[in-house]
């Protein structure tokens, strides 16, 4: 019989594979959860958490639903975010691709700027007073989002020219 033969005295494989319980498949997916909480990384974040905090509802659906979901999240709960020992915990590929002093000069950067975007804020809200000051909520809202985007190109800009790796070689 094909498939059968022994080498060595070692048996062959069996020739049928077992058969597939395709009520217990699982679909996974890693990722961050990223910026934009409207997206579906986000999504699949929260609703891992829900089913870590137990807010999953009641209901049997909702339940087998919940229980073909595996999730782990990194993250340095409600530690000092400013430390290394939270970096690591919040980056499980620590010293592999996550680079432990690119982290260190990116939490830097932050503390030293923490004052900085606060008068950025305040610089925010009277540019909006001015630019928005008369103008109908409709088109004050415009005013609003353009600010922002502003803020956000304003940033990518100077994330870019500190970032040595961005630079022309």
């Amino acid at each position: 019989m094909p498939g059968s033969e022994s080498v060595a005295g070692v048996p062959a494989p069996a020739t049928t594979p077992a058969p597939i319980d395709h009520e217990a498949q699982r679909t996974g997916a890693i990722t961050t959860a990223g910026d934009d909480r409207a997206g579906i990384c986000y999504e699949v974040r929260s609703y891992v958490v829900d089913i870590l905090d137990k807010k999953i509802p009641d209901t049997p659906e909702a339940q087998a639903a919940a229980d073909t979901v595996f999730g782990v999240i990194y993250t340095i709960d409600d530690d000092d975010w400013a430390t290394p020992e939270a970096w690591r915990k919040a980056n499980p590929n620590w010293g592999v691709s996550v680079p432990p002093q690119e982290i260190a000069n990116k939490a830097h950067k932050a503390i030293q700027l923490a004052s900085a975007m606060a008068i950025k804020d305040e610089l925010g809200e009277r540019e909006y007073e001015a630019r928005a000051a008369g103008v109908p909520a409709e088109k004050a809202a415009g005013i609003a989002t353009q600010i922002a985007r502003d803020r956000i190109d304003q940033e990518a800009h100077e994330t870019a020219v500190d970032d040595p790796k961005s630079q022309p070689a």
